[in-house]
Order: C-alpha cells, then structure tokens, then sequence
C-alpha cells in the first residue's frame, strides 16, 4: 500500500510531527560510541577474488554492561559490514522496476567461509560526565548513573570502509561503489 493510499484509507490529509529538547544538555560534551576497524585482506592477483582473513574492531562504549551480549553486537555488525563491502548487492530491474534478488536464494550474504575469527576489543571505560545519579532528585540508577553508552550500529559502520580500505592498500586500486566485486577489480589488474 502507498503512502497516500494509507492516507486516504484513514481519511486523513496528512501527517504532522512535534518534537521538543529540553534543551539542558551541556553544550560541551557530546555522548557517543567510538570504534577502530582494522582488518588484512587477499587478493588473488589474476581472478581478484577477495576474502577477510583477519578482522579487529576496537570500541569505546562507555561502561559495558554485558560484555558477551556486547561483544556479539559488534561480530554481528562486522559480518553485516563484510557483506556490504564484497557481497550484498539488488540492482533494479530496469524493465520491470523491481529488485533484481527479491528473496533470500537470490540475495548474497556471507557465510561462515566469507568470516574470519574476529577479534574485538571493548575499552570499557564509563562516561565521566555519565556516570553519576540521573540528577532528577531520585536515586534511582539507570543507564546513566552507569556511564553506558549505545554500541548500535558502530560495528557495522566502519567495517565496509576498512574492508575497502584494505583493498586499496592490497592492490592500489580505490573501488569507491559497494560491493567490491571481481569486475571493478579485473579491469584493473
């Protein structure tokens, strides 16, 4: 259903939002997750077949929490980024306007053969200026008073950019679209 017929169907003209800040955060701090990937790649010099042979990921995310659940996060995000770099692709049918691999048979993911042992590392340091009572009066402990911060998506969003990274430095040649597959690889070789 589109859009607009979801719209109509609930006889609505359209859609307003309101969002508000309380606007007391400290303008000198900023509250984020920080992460370093590294990783070594292969590169067959004839065929420009690729493969990950190591991988480490290093994060800052404040005070962890549940290192094991953590840990899984951040391996997840990494396989997440080694698809999107070497495999994960769904052109457009130009005849039909739909995607090319519309189910999973179609759509290429990586396997246990596509992962290497990935070696992470959390700093586990709490935020400074996190950590303490929630400063509502109460005592009351929550992810604040711990001085967590979120870890998300920061496995994920650095690992294709170090895969590509590592190519470059593998062959000397930039492949600036994802997935880096054998064709933008041979033409160059």
């Amino acid at each position: 259903m589109t859009f607009g017929r979801l719209l109509a169907a609930v006889d609505s003209p359209g859609i307003t939002t309101l969002a508000e800040s309380p606007g007391d955060a400290d303008p000198g701090y900023v509250h984020h997750s920080f992460g370093a990937h590294f990783c070594e790649v292969r590169v067959d010099r004839f065929t420009g077949d690729t493969h990950v042979t190591r991988f480490t990921t290093v994060a800052d995310v404040g005070r962890v929490i549940n290192s094991r659940a953590a840990r899984s996060q951040l391996v997840g995000g990494v396989i997440f980024g080694i698809g999107h770099a070497l495999l994960e692709e769904n052109p457009l049918e130009l005849d039909t306007g739909r995607l090319a691999s519309s189910t999973l048979a179609d759509y290429l993911v990586p396997v246990n053969a596509d992962v290497p042992d990935i070696d992470v590392h959390l700093l586990g340091r709490p935020d400074p200026v996190l950590t303490g009572p929630l400063g509502d009066g109460s005592e009351d402990v929550g992810t604040r008073s711990l001085g967590a911060l979120g870890l998300g998506e920061i496995g994920t969003v650095g690992s294709a950019a170090a895969i590509g990274n590592a190519v470059y430095n593998a062959t000397g040649i930039r492949v600036r679209d994802v997935p880096i597959t054998l064709d933008k690889l041979i033409e160059h070789l």
